[in-house]
């Protein structure tokens, strides 16, 4: 603190202006009846009635408004009675800011620490008349009751000596321990402000303090430099700005460096439909405050900041409403904090979004609410814009719930760095990634942290798009590091949209009818990646599907769309016709392959997956050697609800394949029964290499042959008989007996 002093100029003992006017509005003197003003207030509980008196010109004759006027969500009805007296002159007491007799020292000056501390109204000077100055202003109310304060009508600057001083104090905390409630209307006024603002901020060992701001319409509260603070240390501060309000650092952007403002516990800042923020920083740690509101921070009408930070120092919550139009810079969500879009016809932009640890949710009574992050320009670059839970330990989760409600991301997002994060898209939600996109990531070598991420994509019209996607995958996976886990399950009409990207121009692979070649843009194709701990689970109604970005009208692919996976692939539907109970892997007419040298089972518990493009089971970009397997499970003959199908619309190379046999619900097979597990409508190249049977019949390669339809089919042994413990559930009654049993076969 000496330090501070020695490098300022100001005197140490400041001067002080404590405002002692009555507190009548101003009005000029007017000839005319008095008469009584009652008030009906009909709101929707009893009705109650309050007097005034007001001033008109000749009126003398009872009458009624006729209709109902609503103001801050209240009918009011007027009745005008007259007081019978002659006309006279109703004096007013003048206080206007530069009137001296309304200060005990004197009009404020550049120089005077001044204090405001009885209700009412002031009337600040208009540009045309000698300016409001003070070196800062104190406002709160001396007698320990609710007070309310007016600046009305003009212009008012604040001049501390230094950015290290407090310019504006609304509400100051009663050292008796007794409660204050201080509240401040700036209304058609302009008020300049430097240094520390500070509304509602307590002191310790002090009592209550409850203090609001209000920017009303046509005022403008300008804080070029320096920190605005609500609320903290014990007290509780609200700020709101109204229809035709605005705070920011100048008039017109750009031409000053715009506040930064900080939201602590317990307080709120609102921007309501039509006001506008601009601030360099937006600091929320509170979750909810004063007049239940249940965030820290509500926008419905327009925020532009550089910076948000919910959580900086406690957990903080911002809620977006409908109208709201903000752009919201770099987003940092930390200590369990949260951020929503809940209202129609929003708009949100942020340029990078990281969470440790929170979430974003876009509410399912949303309408047309978007949320999106970046800017085409970062679309092919390599640096991450969106990171969900990043660092080890950090939990972050996304949701995305509603018809026409979307987050864009424009670049490339990690969901599940070295912690674990959570998506979550529904009834029509969407998640858009216009870049790479990877789900769970670890280090390249043993020893190093790895996350995980999960995404859950249900319902019909829900998506999740990602120009190409790496799933519990990294390039440890075969040098010993542990994999990271990834987990997508799609169902009930949701799709994964796999969609490559749109790269320049370049020259048709292939010559037209008329032998010429065309110029036009290229595709880059899409590609995914299934790590070992990666597993994509379509579930009944869920598909994966590789699109064209360029909708049919790019000339040229470069590369093959492709799914390549070492991890695990299950389905979930029942028919290969029935798109609603279906599962699907969709290359769609650009065509793809999928490698799989993992696991494919197609169903839970019996179930039919269907491919439309190529499959092959060995990868030979792979360093490992690995070959992939087909799980197929036997509950009964009939095919995707008594057993396994992998149904394949293109060419399906076995070469290495390995195909595993379970039992389910205790099924025994029959002597000579047949399933056609494999369809294949392509090329058929090569056979199984191996059967691993753990239905205890003793399957082998001979039991495998070419099925009619095309593909490949199973038939069981003549007089196989399972293995004990296939078999025990169905026979406990005689093995309780004494039976002993002996395997026999019969070829």
């Amino acid at each position: 603190m000496a330090a501070v002093a020695l490098l300022t100029t100001f005197p140490l003992t400041k001067a002080q202006t404590t405002f002692v006017g009555s507190w009548i509005q101003y009005v000029p003197g007017i000839y005319g009846d008095i008469v009584e003003m009652e008030t009906e207030d009909w709101s929707g509980g009893e009705p109650w009635q309050r007097s005034g008196y007001s001033y008109v010109g000749s009126r003398s004759e009872y009458s009624e408004a006729s209709d109902g006027i609503l103001d801050d969500g209240w009918f009011h009805f007027y009745r005008w009675r007259p007081i019978l007296q002659e006309p006279q002159l109703i004096p007013q007491t003048d206080n206007h800011w530069n009137n001296a007799n309304v200060w005990t020292d004197g009009v404020p000056s550049g120089t005077t620490d001044a204090r405001i501390t009885k209700s009412g109204s002031l009337i600040l000077p208009t540009i045309n008349e000698t300016a409001a100055v003070a070196r800062s202003l104190t406002v709160f109310d001396a007698d320990n009751t609710i007070s309310t304060f007016e600046l009305l009508n003009g212009v008012l600057s604040l001049t501390p000596a230094s950015v290290f001083d407090t310019a504006l104090k609304v509400g100051v905390a009663n050292a008796n321990g007794g409660r204050r409630d201080t509240v401040l209307t700036l209304i058609n006024s302009s008020l300049t402000s430097s240094g520390f603002a500070e509304i509602g901020k307590g002191q310790a060992g002090s009592g209550p303090l409850s203090a609001t701001m209000i920017i009303e319409t046509g005022s403008g509260w300008y804080h070029p430099a320096g920190l605005i603070e609500i609320g903290g240390a014990g007290g509780d501060g609200y700020l709101l700005i109204k229809d035709g309000g605005a705070v920011a650092g100048s008039l017109l952007p750009g031409a000053a460096t715009d506040p930064r403002v900080a939201v602590n516990s317990g307080s709120n800042f609102v921007i309501k439909h039509g006001g506008t923020a601009r601030l360099s920083e937006l600091s929320v740690n509170s979750i909810a405050g004063p007049y239940y509101l249940l965030f820290g921070f509500g926008v419905s009408g327009s925020l532009e900041t550089s910076r948000l930070m919910l959580g900086e120092t406690a957990p903080g919550q911002a809620d977006f409403f409908t109208g709201s139009d903000s752009r919201l810079g770099a987003v940092t969500i930390s200590r369990d904090s949260e951020l929503m879009l809940q209202g129609s016809n929003l708009t949100v932009v942020a340029d990078t979004v990281v969470i440790d640890d929170g979430r974003i949710k876009v509410d399912a009574l949303s309408a047309g609410a978007q949320l999106t992050v970046g800017n085409t320009a970062s679309e092919q670059g390599g640096t991450r814009i969106f990171e969900l839970a990043p660092a080890s330990g950090d939990l972050a989760a996304l949701s995305v719930t509603g018809t026409n409600n979307a987050v864009t991301v424009r670049g490339r997002a990690i969901l599940g760095g070295y912690g674990a994060a959570s998506v979550t898209i529904t009834n029509g939600g969407v998640l858009d990634i216009r870049g790479s996109a990877t789900l769970g990531e670890g280090g390249s070598s043993p020893g190093e942290p790895f996350g995980s991420g999960t995404v859950n994509v249900s319902g019909a019209g829900s998506i999740f798009r990602v120009q190409n996607l790496e799933v519990g995958y990294n390039y440890g996976d075969y040098r010993g590091a542990p994999s990271p886990l990834g987990l997508i399950t799609v169902d009930g009409g949701g799709r994964v949209e796999v969609t490559g990207y749109i790269n320049g121009t370049g020259w048709s692979a292939l010559p037209d009818a008329e032998g010429n070649y065309t110029e036009g843009p290229t595709i880059e194709a899409g590609r995914m990646t299934l790590g070992k701990n990666g597993t994509l689970d379509i579930l009944a109604g869920g598909q994966l599907a590789f699109t064209d970005p360029s909708g049919g009208t790019a000339v040229r692919q470069y590369g093959v769309q492709t799914l390549t996976s070492s991890g695990l692939i299950q389905g979930g539907g029942t028919t290969a016709t029935d798109l609603g109970g279906g599962s699907h892997i969709d290359f769609g007419p650009l065509g793809g392959k999928l490698v799989n040298t993992g696991t494919i089972a197609p169903g839970h518990s019996a179930g039919w997956l269907s491919l439309n493009g190529d499959l092959s089971f060995q990868d030979p970009m792979s360093f490992s050697g690995d070959n992939g397997r087909l799980l197929i499970e036997l509950g009964g003959t009939t095919a995707g609800l008594g057993y396994d199908v992998l149904e394949v619309l293109g060419d399906v190379d076995l070469t290495g394949a390995t195909v595993e046999f379970s039992l389910i619900d205790g099924y025994a097979p029959q002597q000579g029964a047949t399933y056609h597990f494999l369809q294949v409508s392509g090329l058929l190249t090569g056979m199984f290499g191996s059967v691993t049977d753990n239905t205890g019949l003793g399957l082998t390669l001979g039991d495998l042959s070419i099925a009619p339809g095309g593909g490949v089919m199973l038939t069981m042994p003549v007089s196989a008989i399972p293995e004990v413990g296939t078999i025990l559930p169905a026979l406990g009654a005689i093995l309780a007996a004494g039976w002993r049993l002996r395997r026999k076969w019969l070829r």
